[in-house]
């Protein structure tokens, strides 16, 4: 970890998590070719990236970043579902919570487009685990407003995320949310 005085000027400091083990990508697993459309839409990607506005560098003294009188939520998910470079992109989000949201949305419509002639798709946790496992990469980069740092956290840590989330939305045998 860097402290604020030794960043470079547009650079963002990592705090690292504790690590678990990664999973690999199949030797044998067929992955598709990229597109040149994808490939077009993955430079527009890097250039958009380039030229956004990056997270306000905190200097020695100074608070957190703040959006409208409250310490900013800000985390980062960043993304390779295949071995292929050209796959790798990143979800922006306000806070853990929508991020969890996100995930979820891009495993469902994965799911959705698996299946196309299904009204309804159901999974259950360890399909959702195994979606997870089956990327080169999951990581997740939260603001934390204390350390004014981004800090990382593995794919061990994002299934747990995901568990606990899950586990509040289902309702009890009351019907009220955990």
């Amino acid at each position: 970890t860097m402290s604020a005085a030794e960043e470079a000027p547009a650079a963002i400091a990592v705090e690292e998590a504790p690590a678990a083990e990664e999973a690999s990508v199949k030797e044998d697993e067929v992955v598709e070719p990229a597109k040149e459309e994808k490939k077009e839409e993955v430079k527009h990607e890097v250039k958009a990236i380039k030229k956004e506005e990056k997270p306000a560098q905190v200097k020695e003294g100074k608070p957190a970043p703040v959006l409208q009188g409250k310490p900013r939520e800000h985390v980062i998910a960043l993304l390779q579902p295949t071995k292929h470079d050209a796959t790798r992109t990143y979800l922006d989000f306000g806070n853990v919570t929508a991020t969890m949201e996100g995930l979820l949305k891009m495993f469902e419509t994965k799911l959705k487009e698996q299946n196309p002639s299904a009204a309804n798709v159901s999974y259950d946790y360890n399909s959702l685990c195994q979606y997870l496992d089956e990327m080169k990469e999951v990581c997740i980069l939260s603001w934390d407003v204390p350390t004014t740092a981004y800090k990382r956290f593995d794919r061990a840590w994002v299934k747990q995320s995901l568990h606990d989330y899950l586990a509040n939305a289902v309702p009890d045998s009351a019907g009220r949310r955990k």
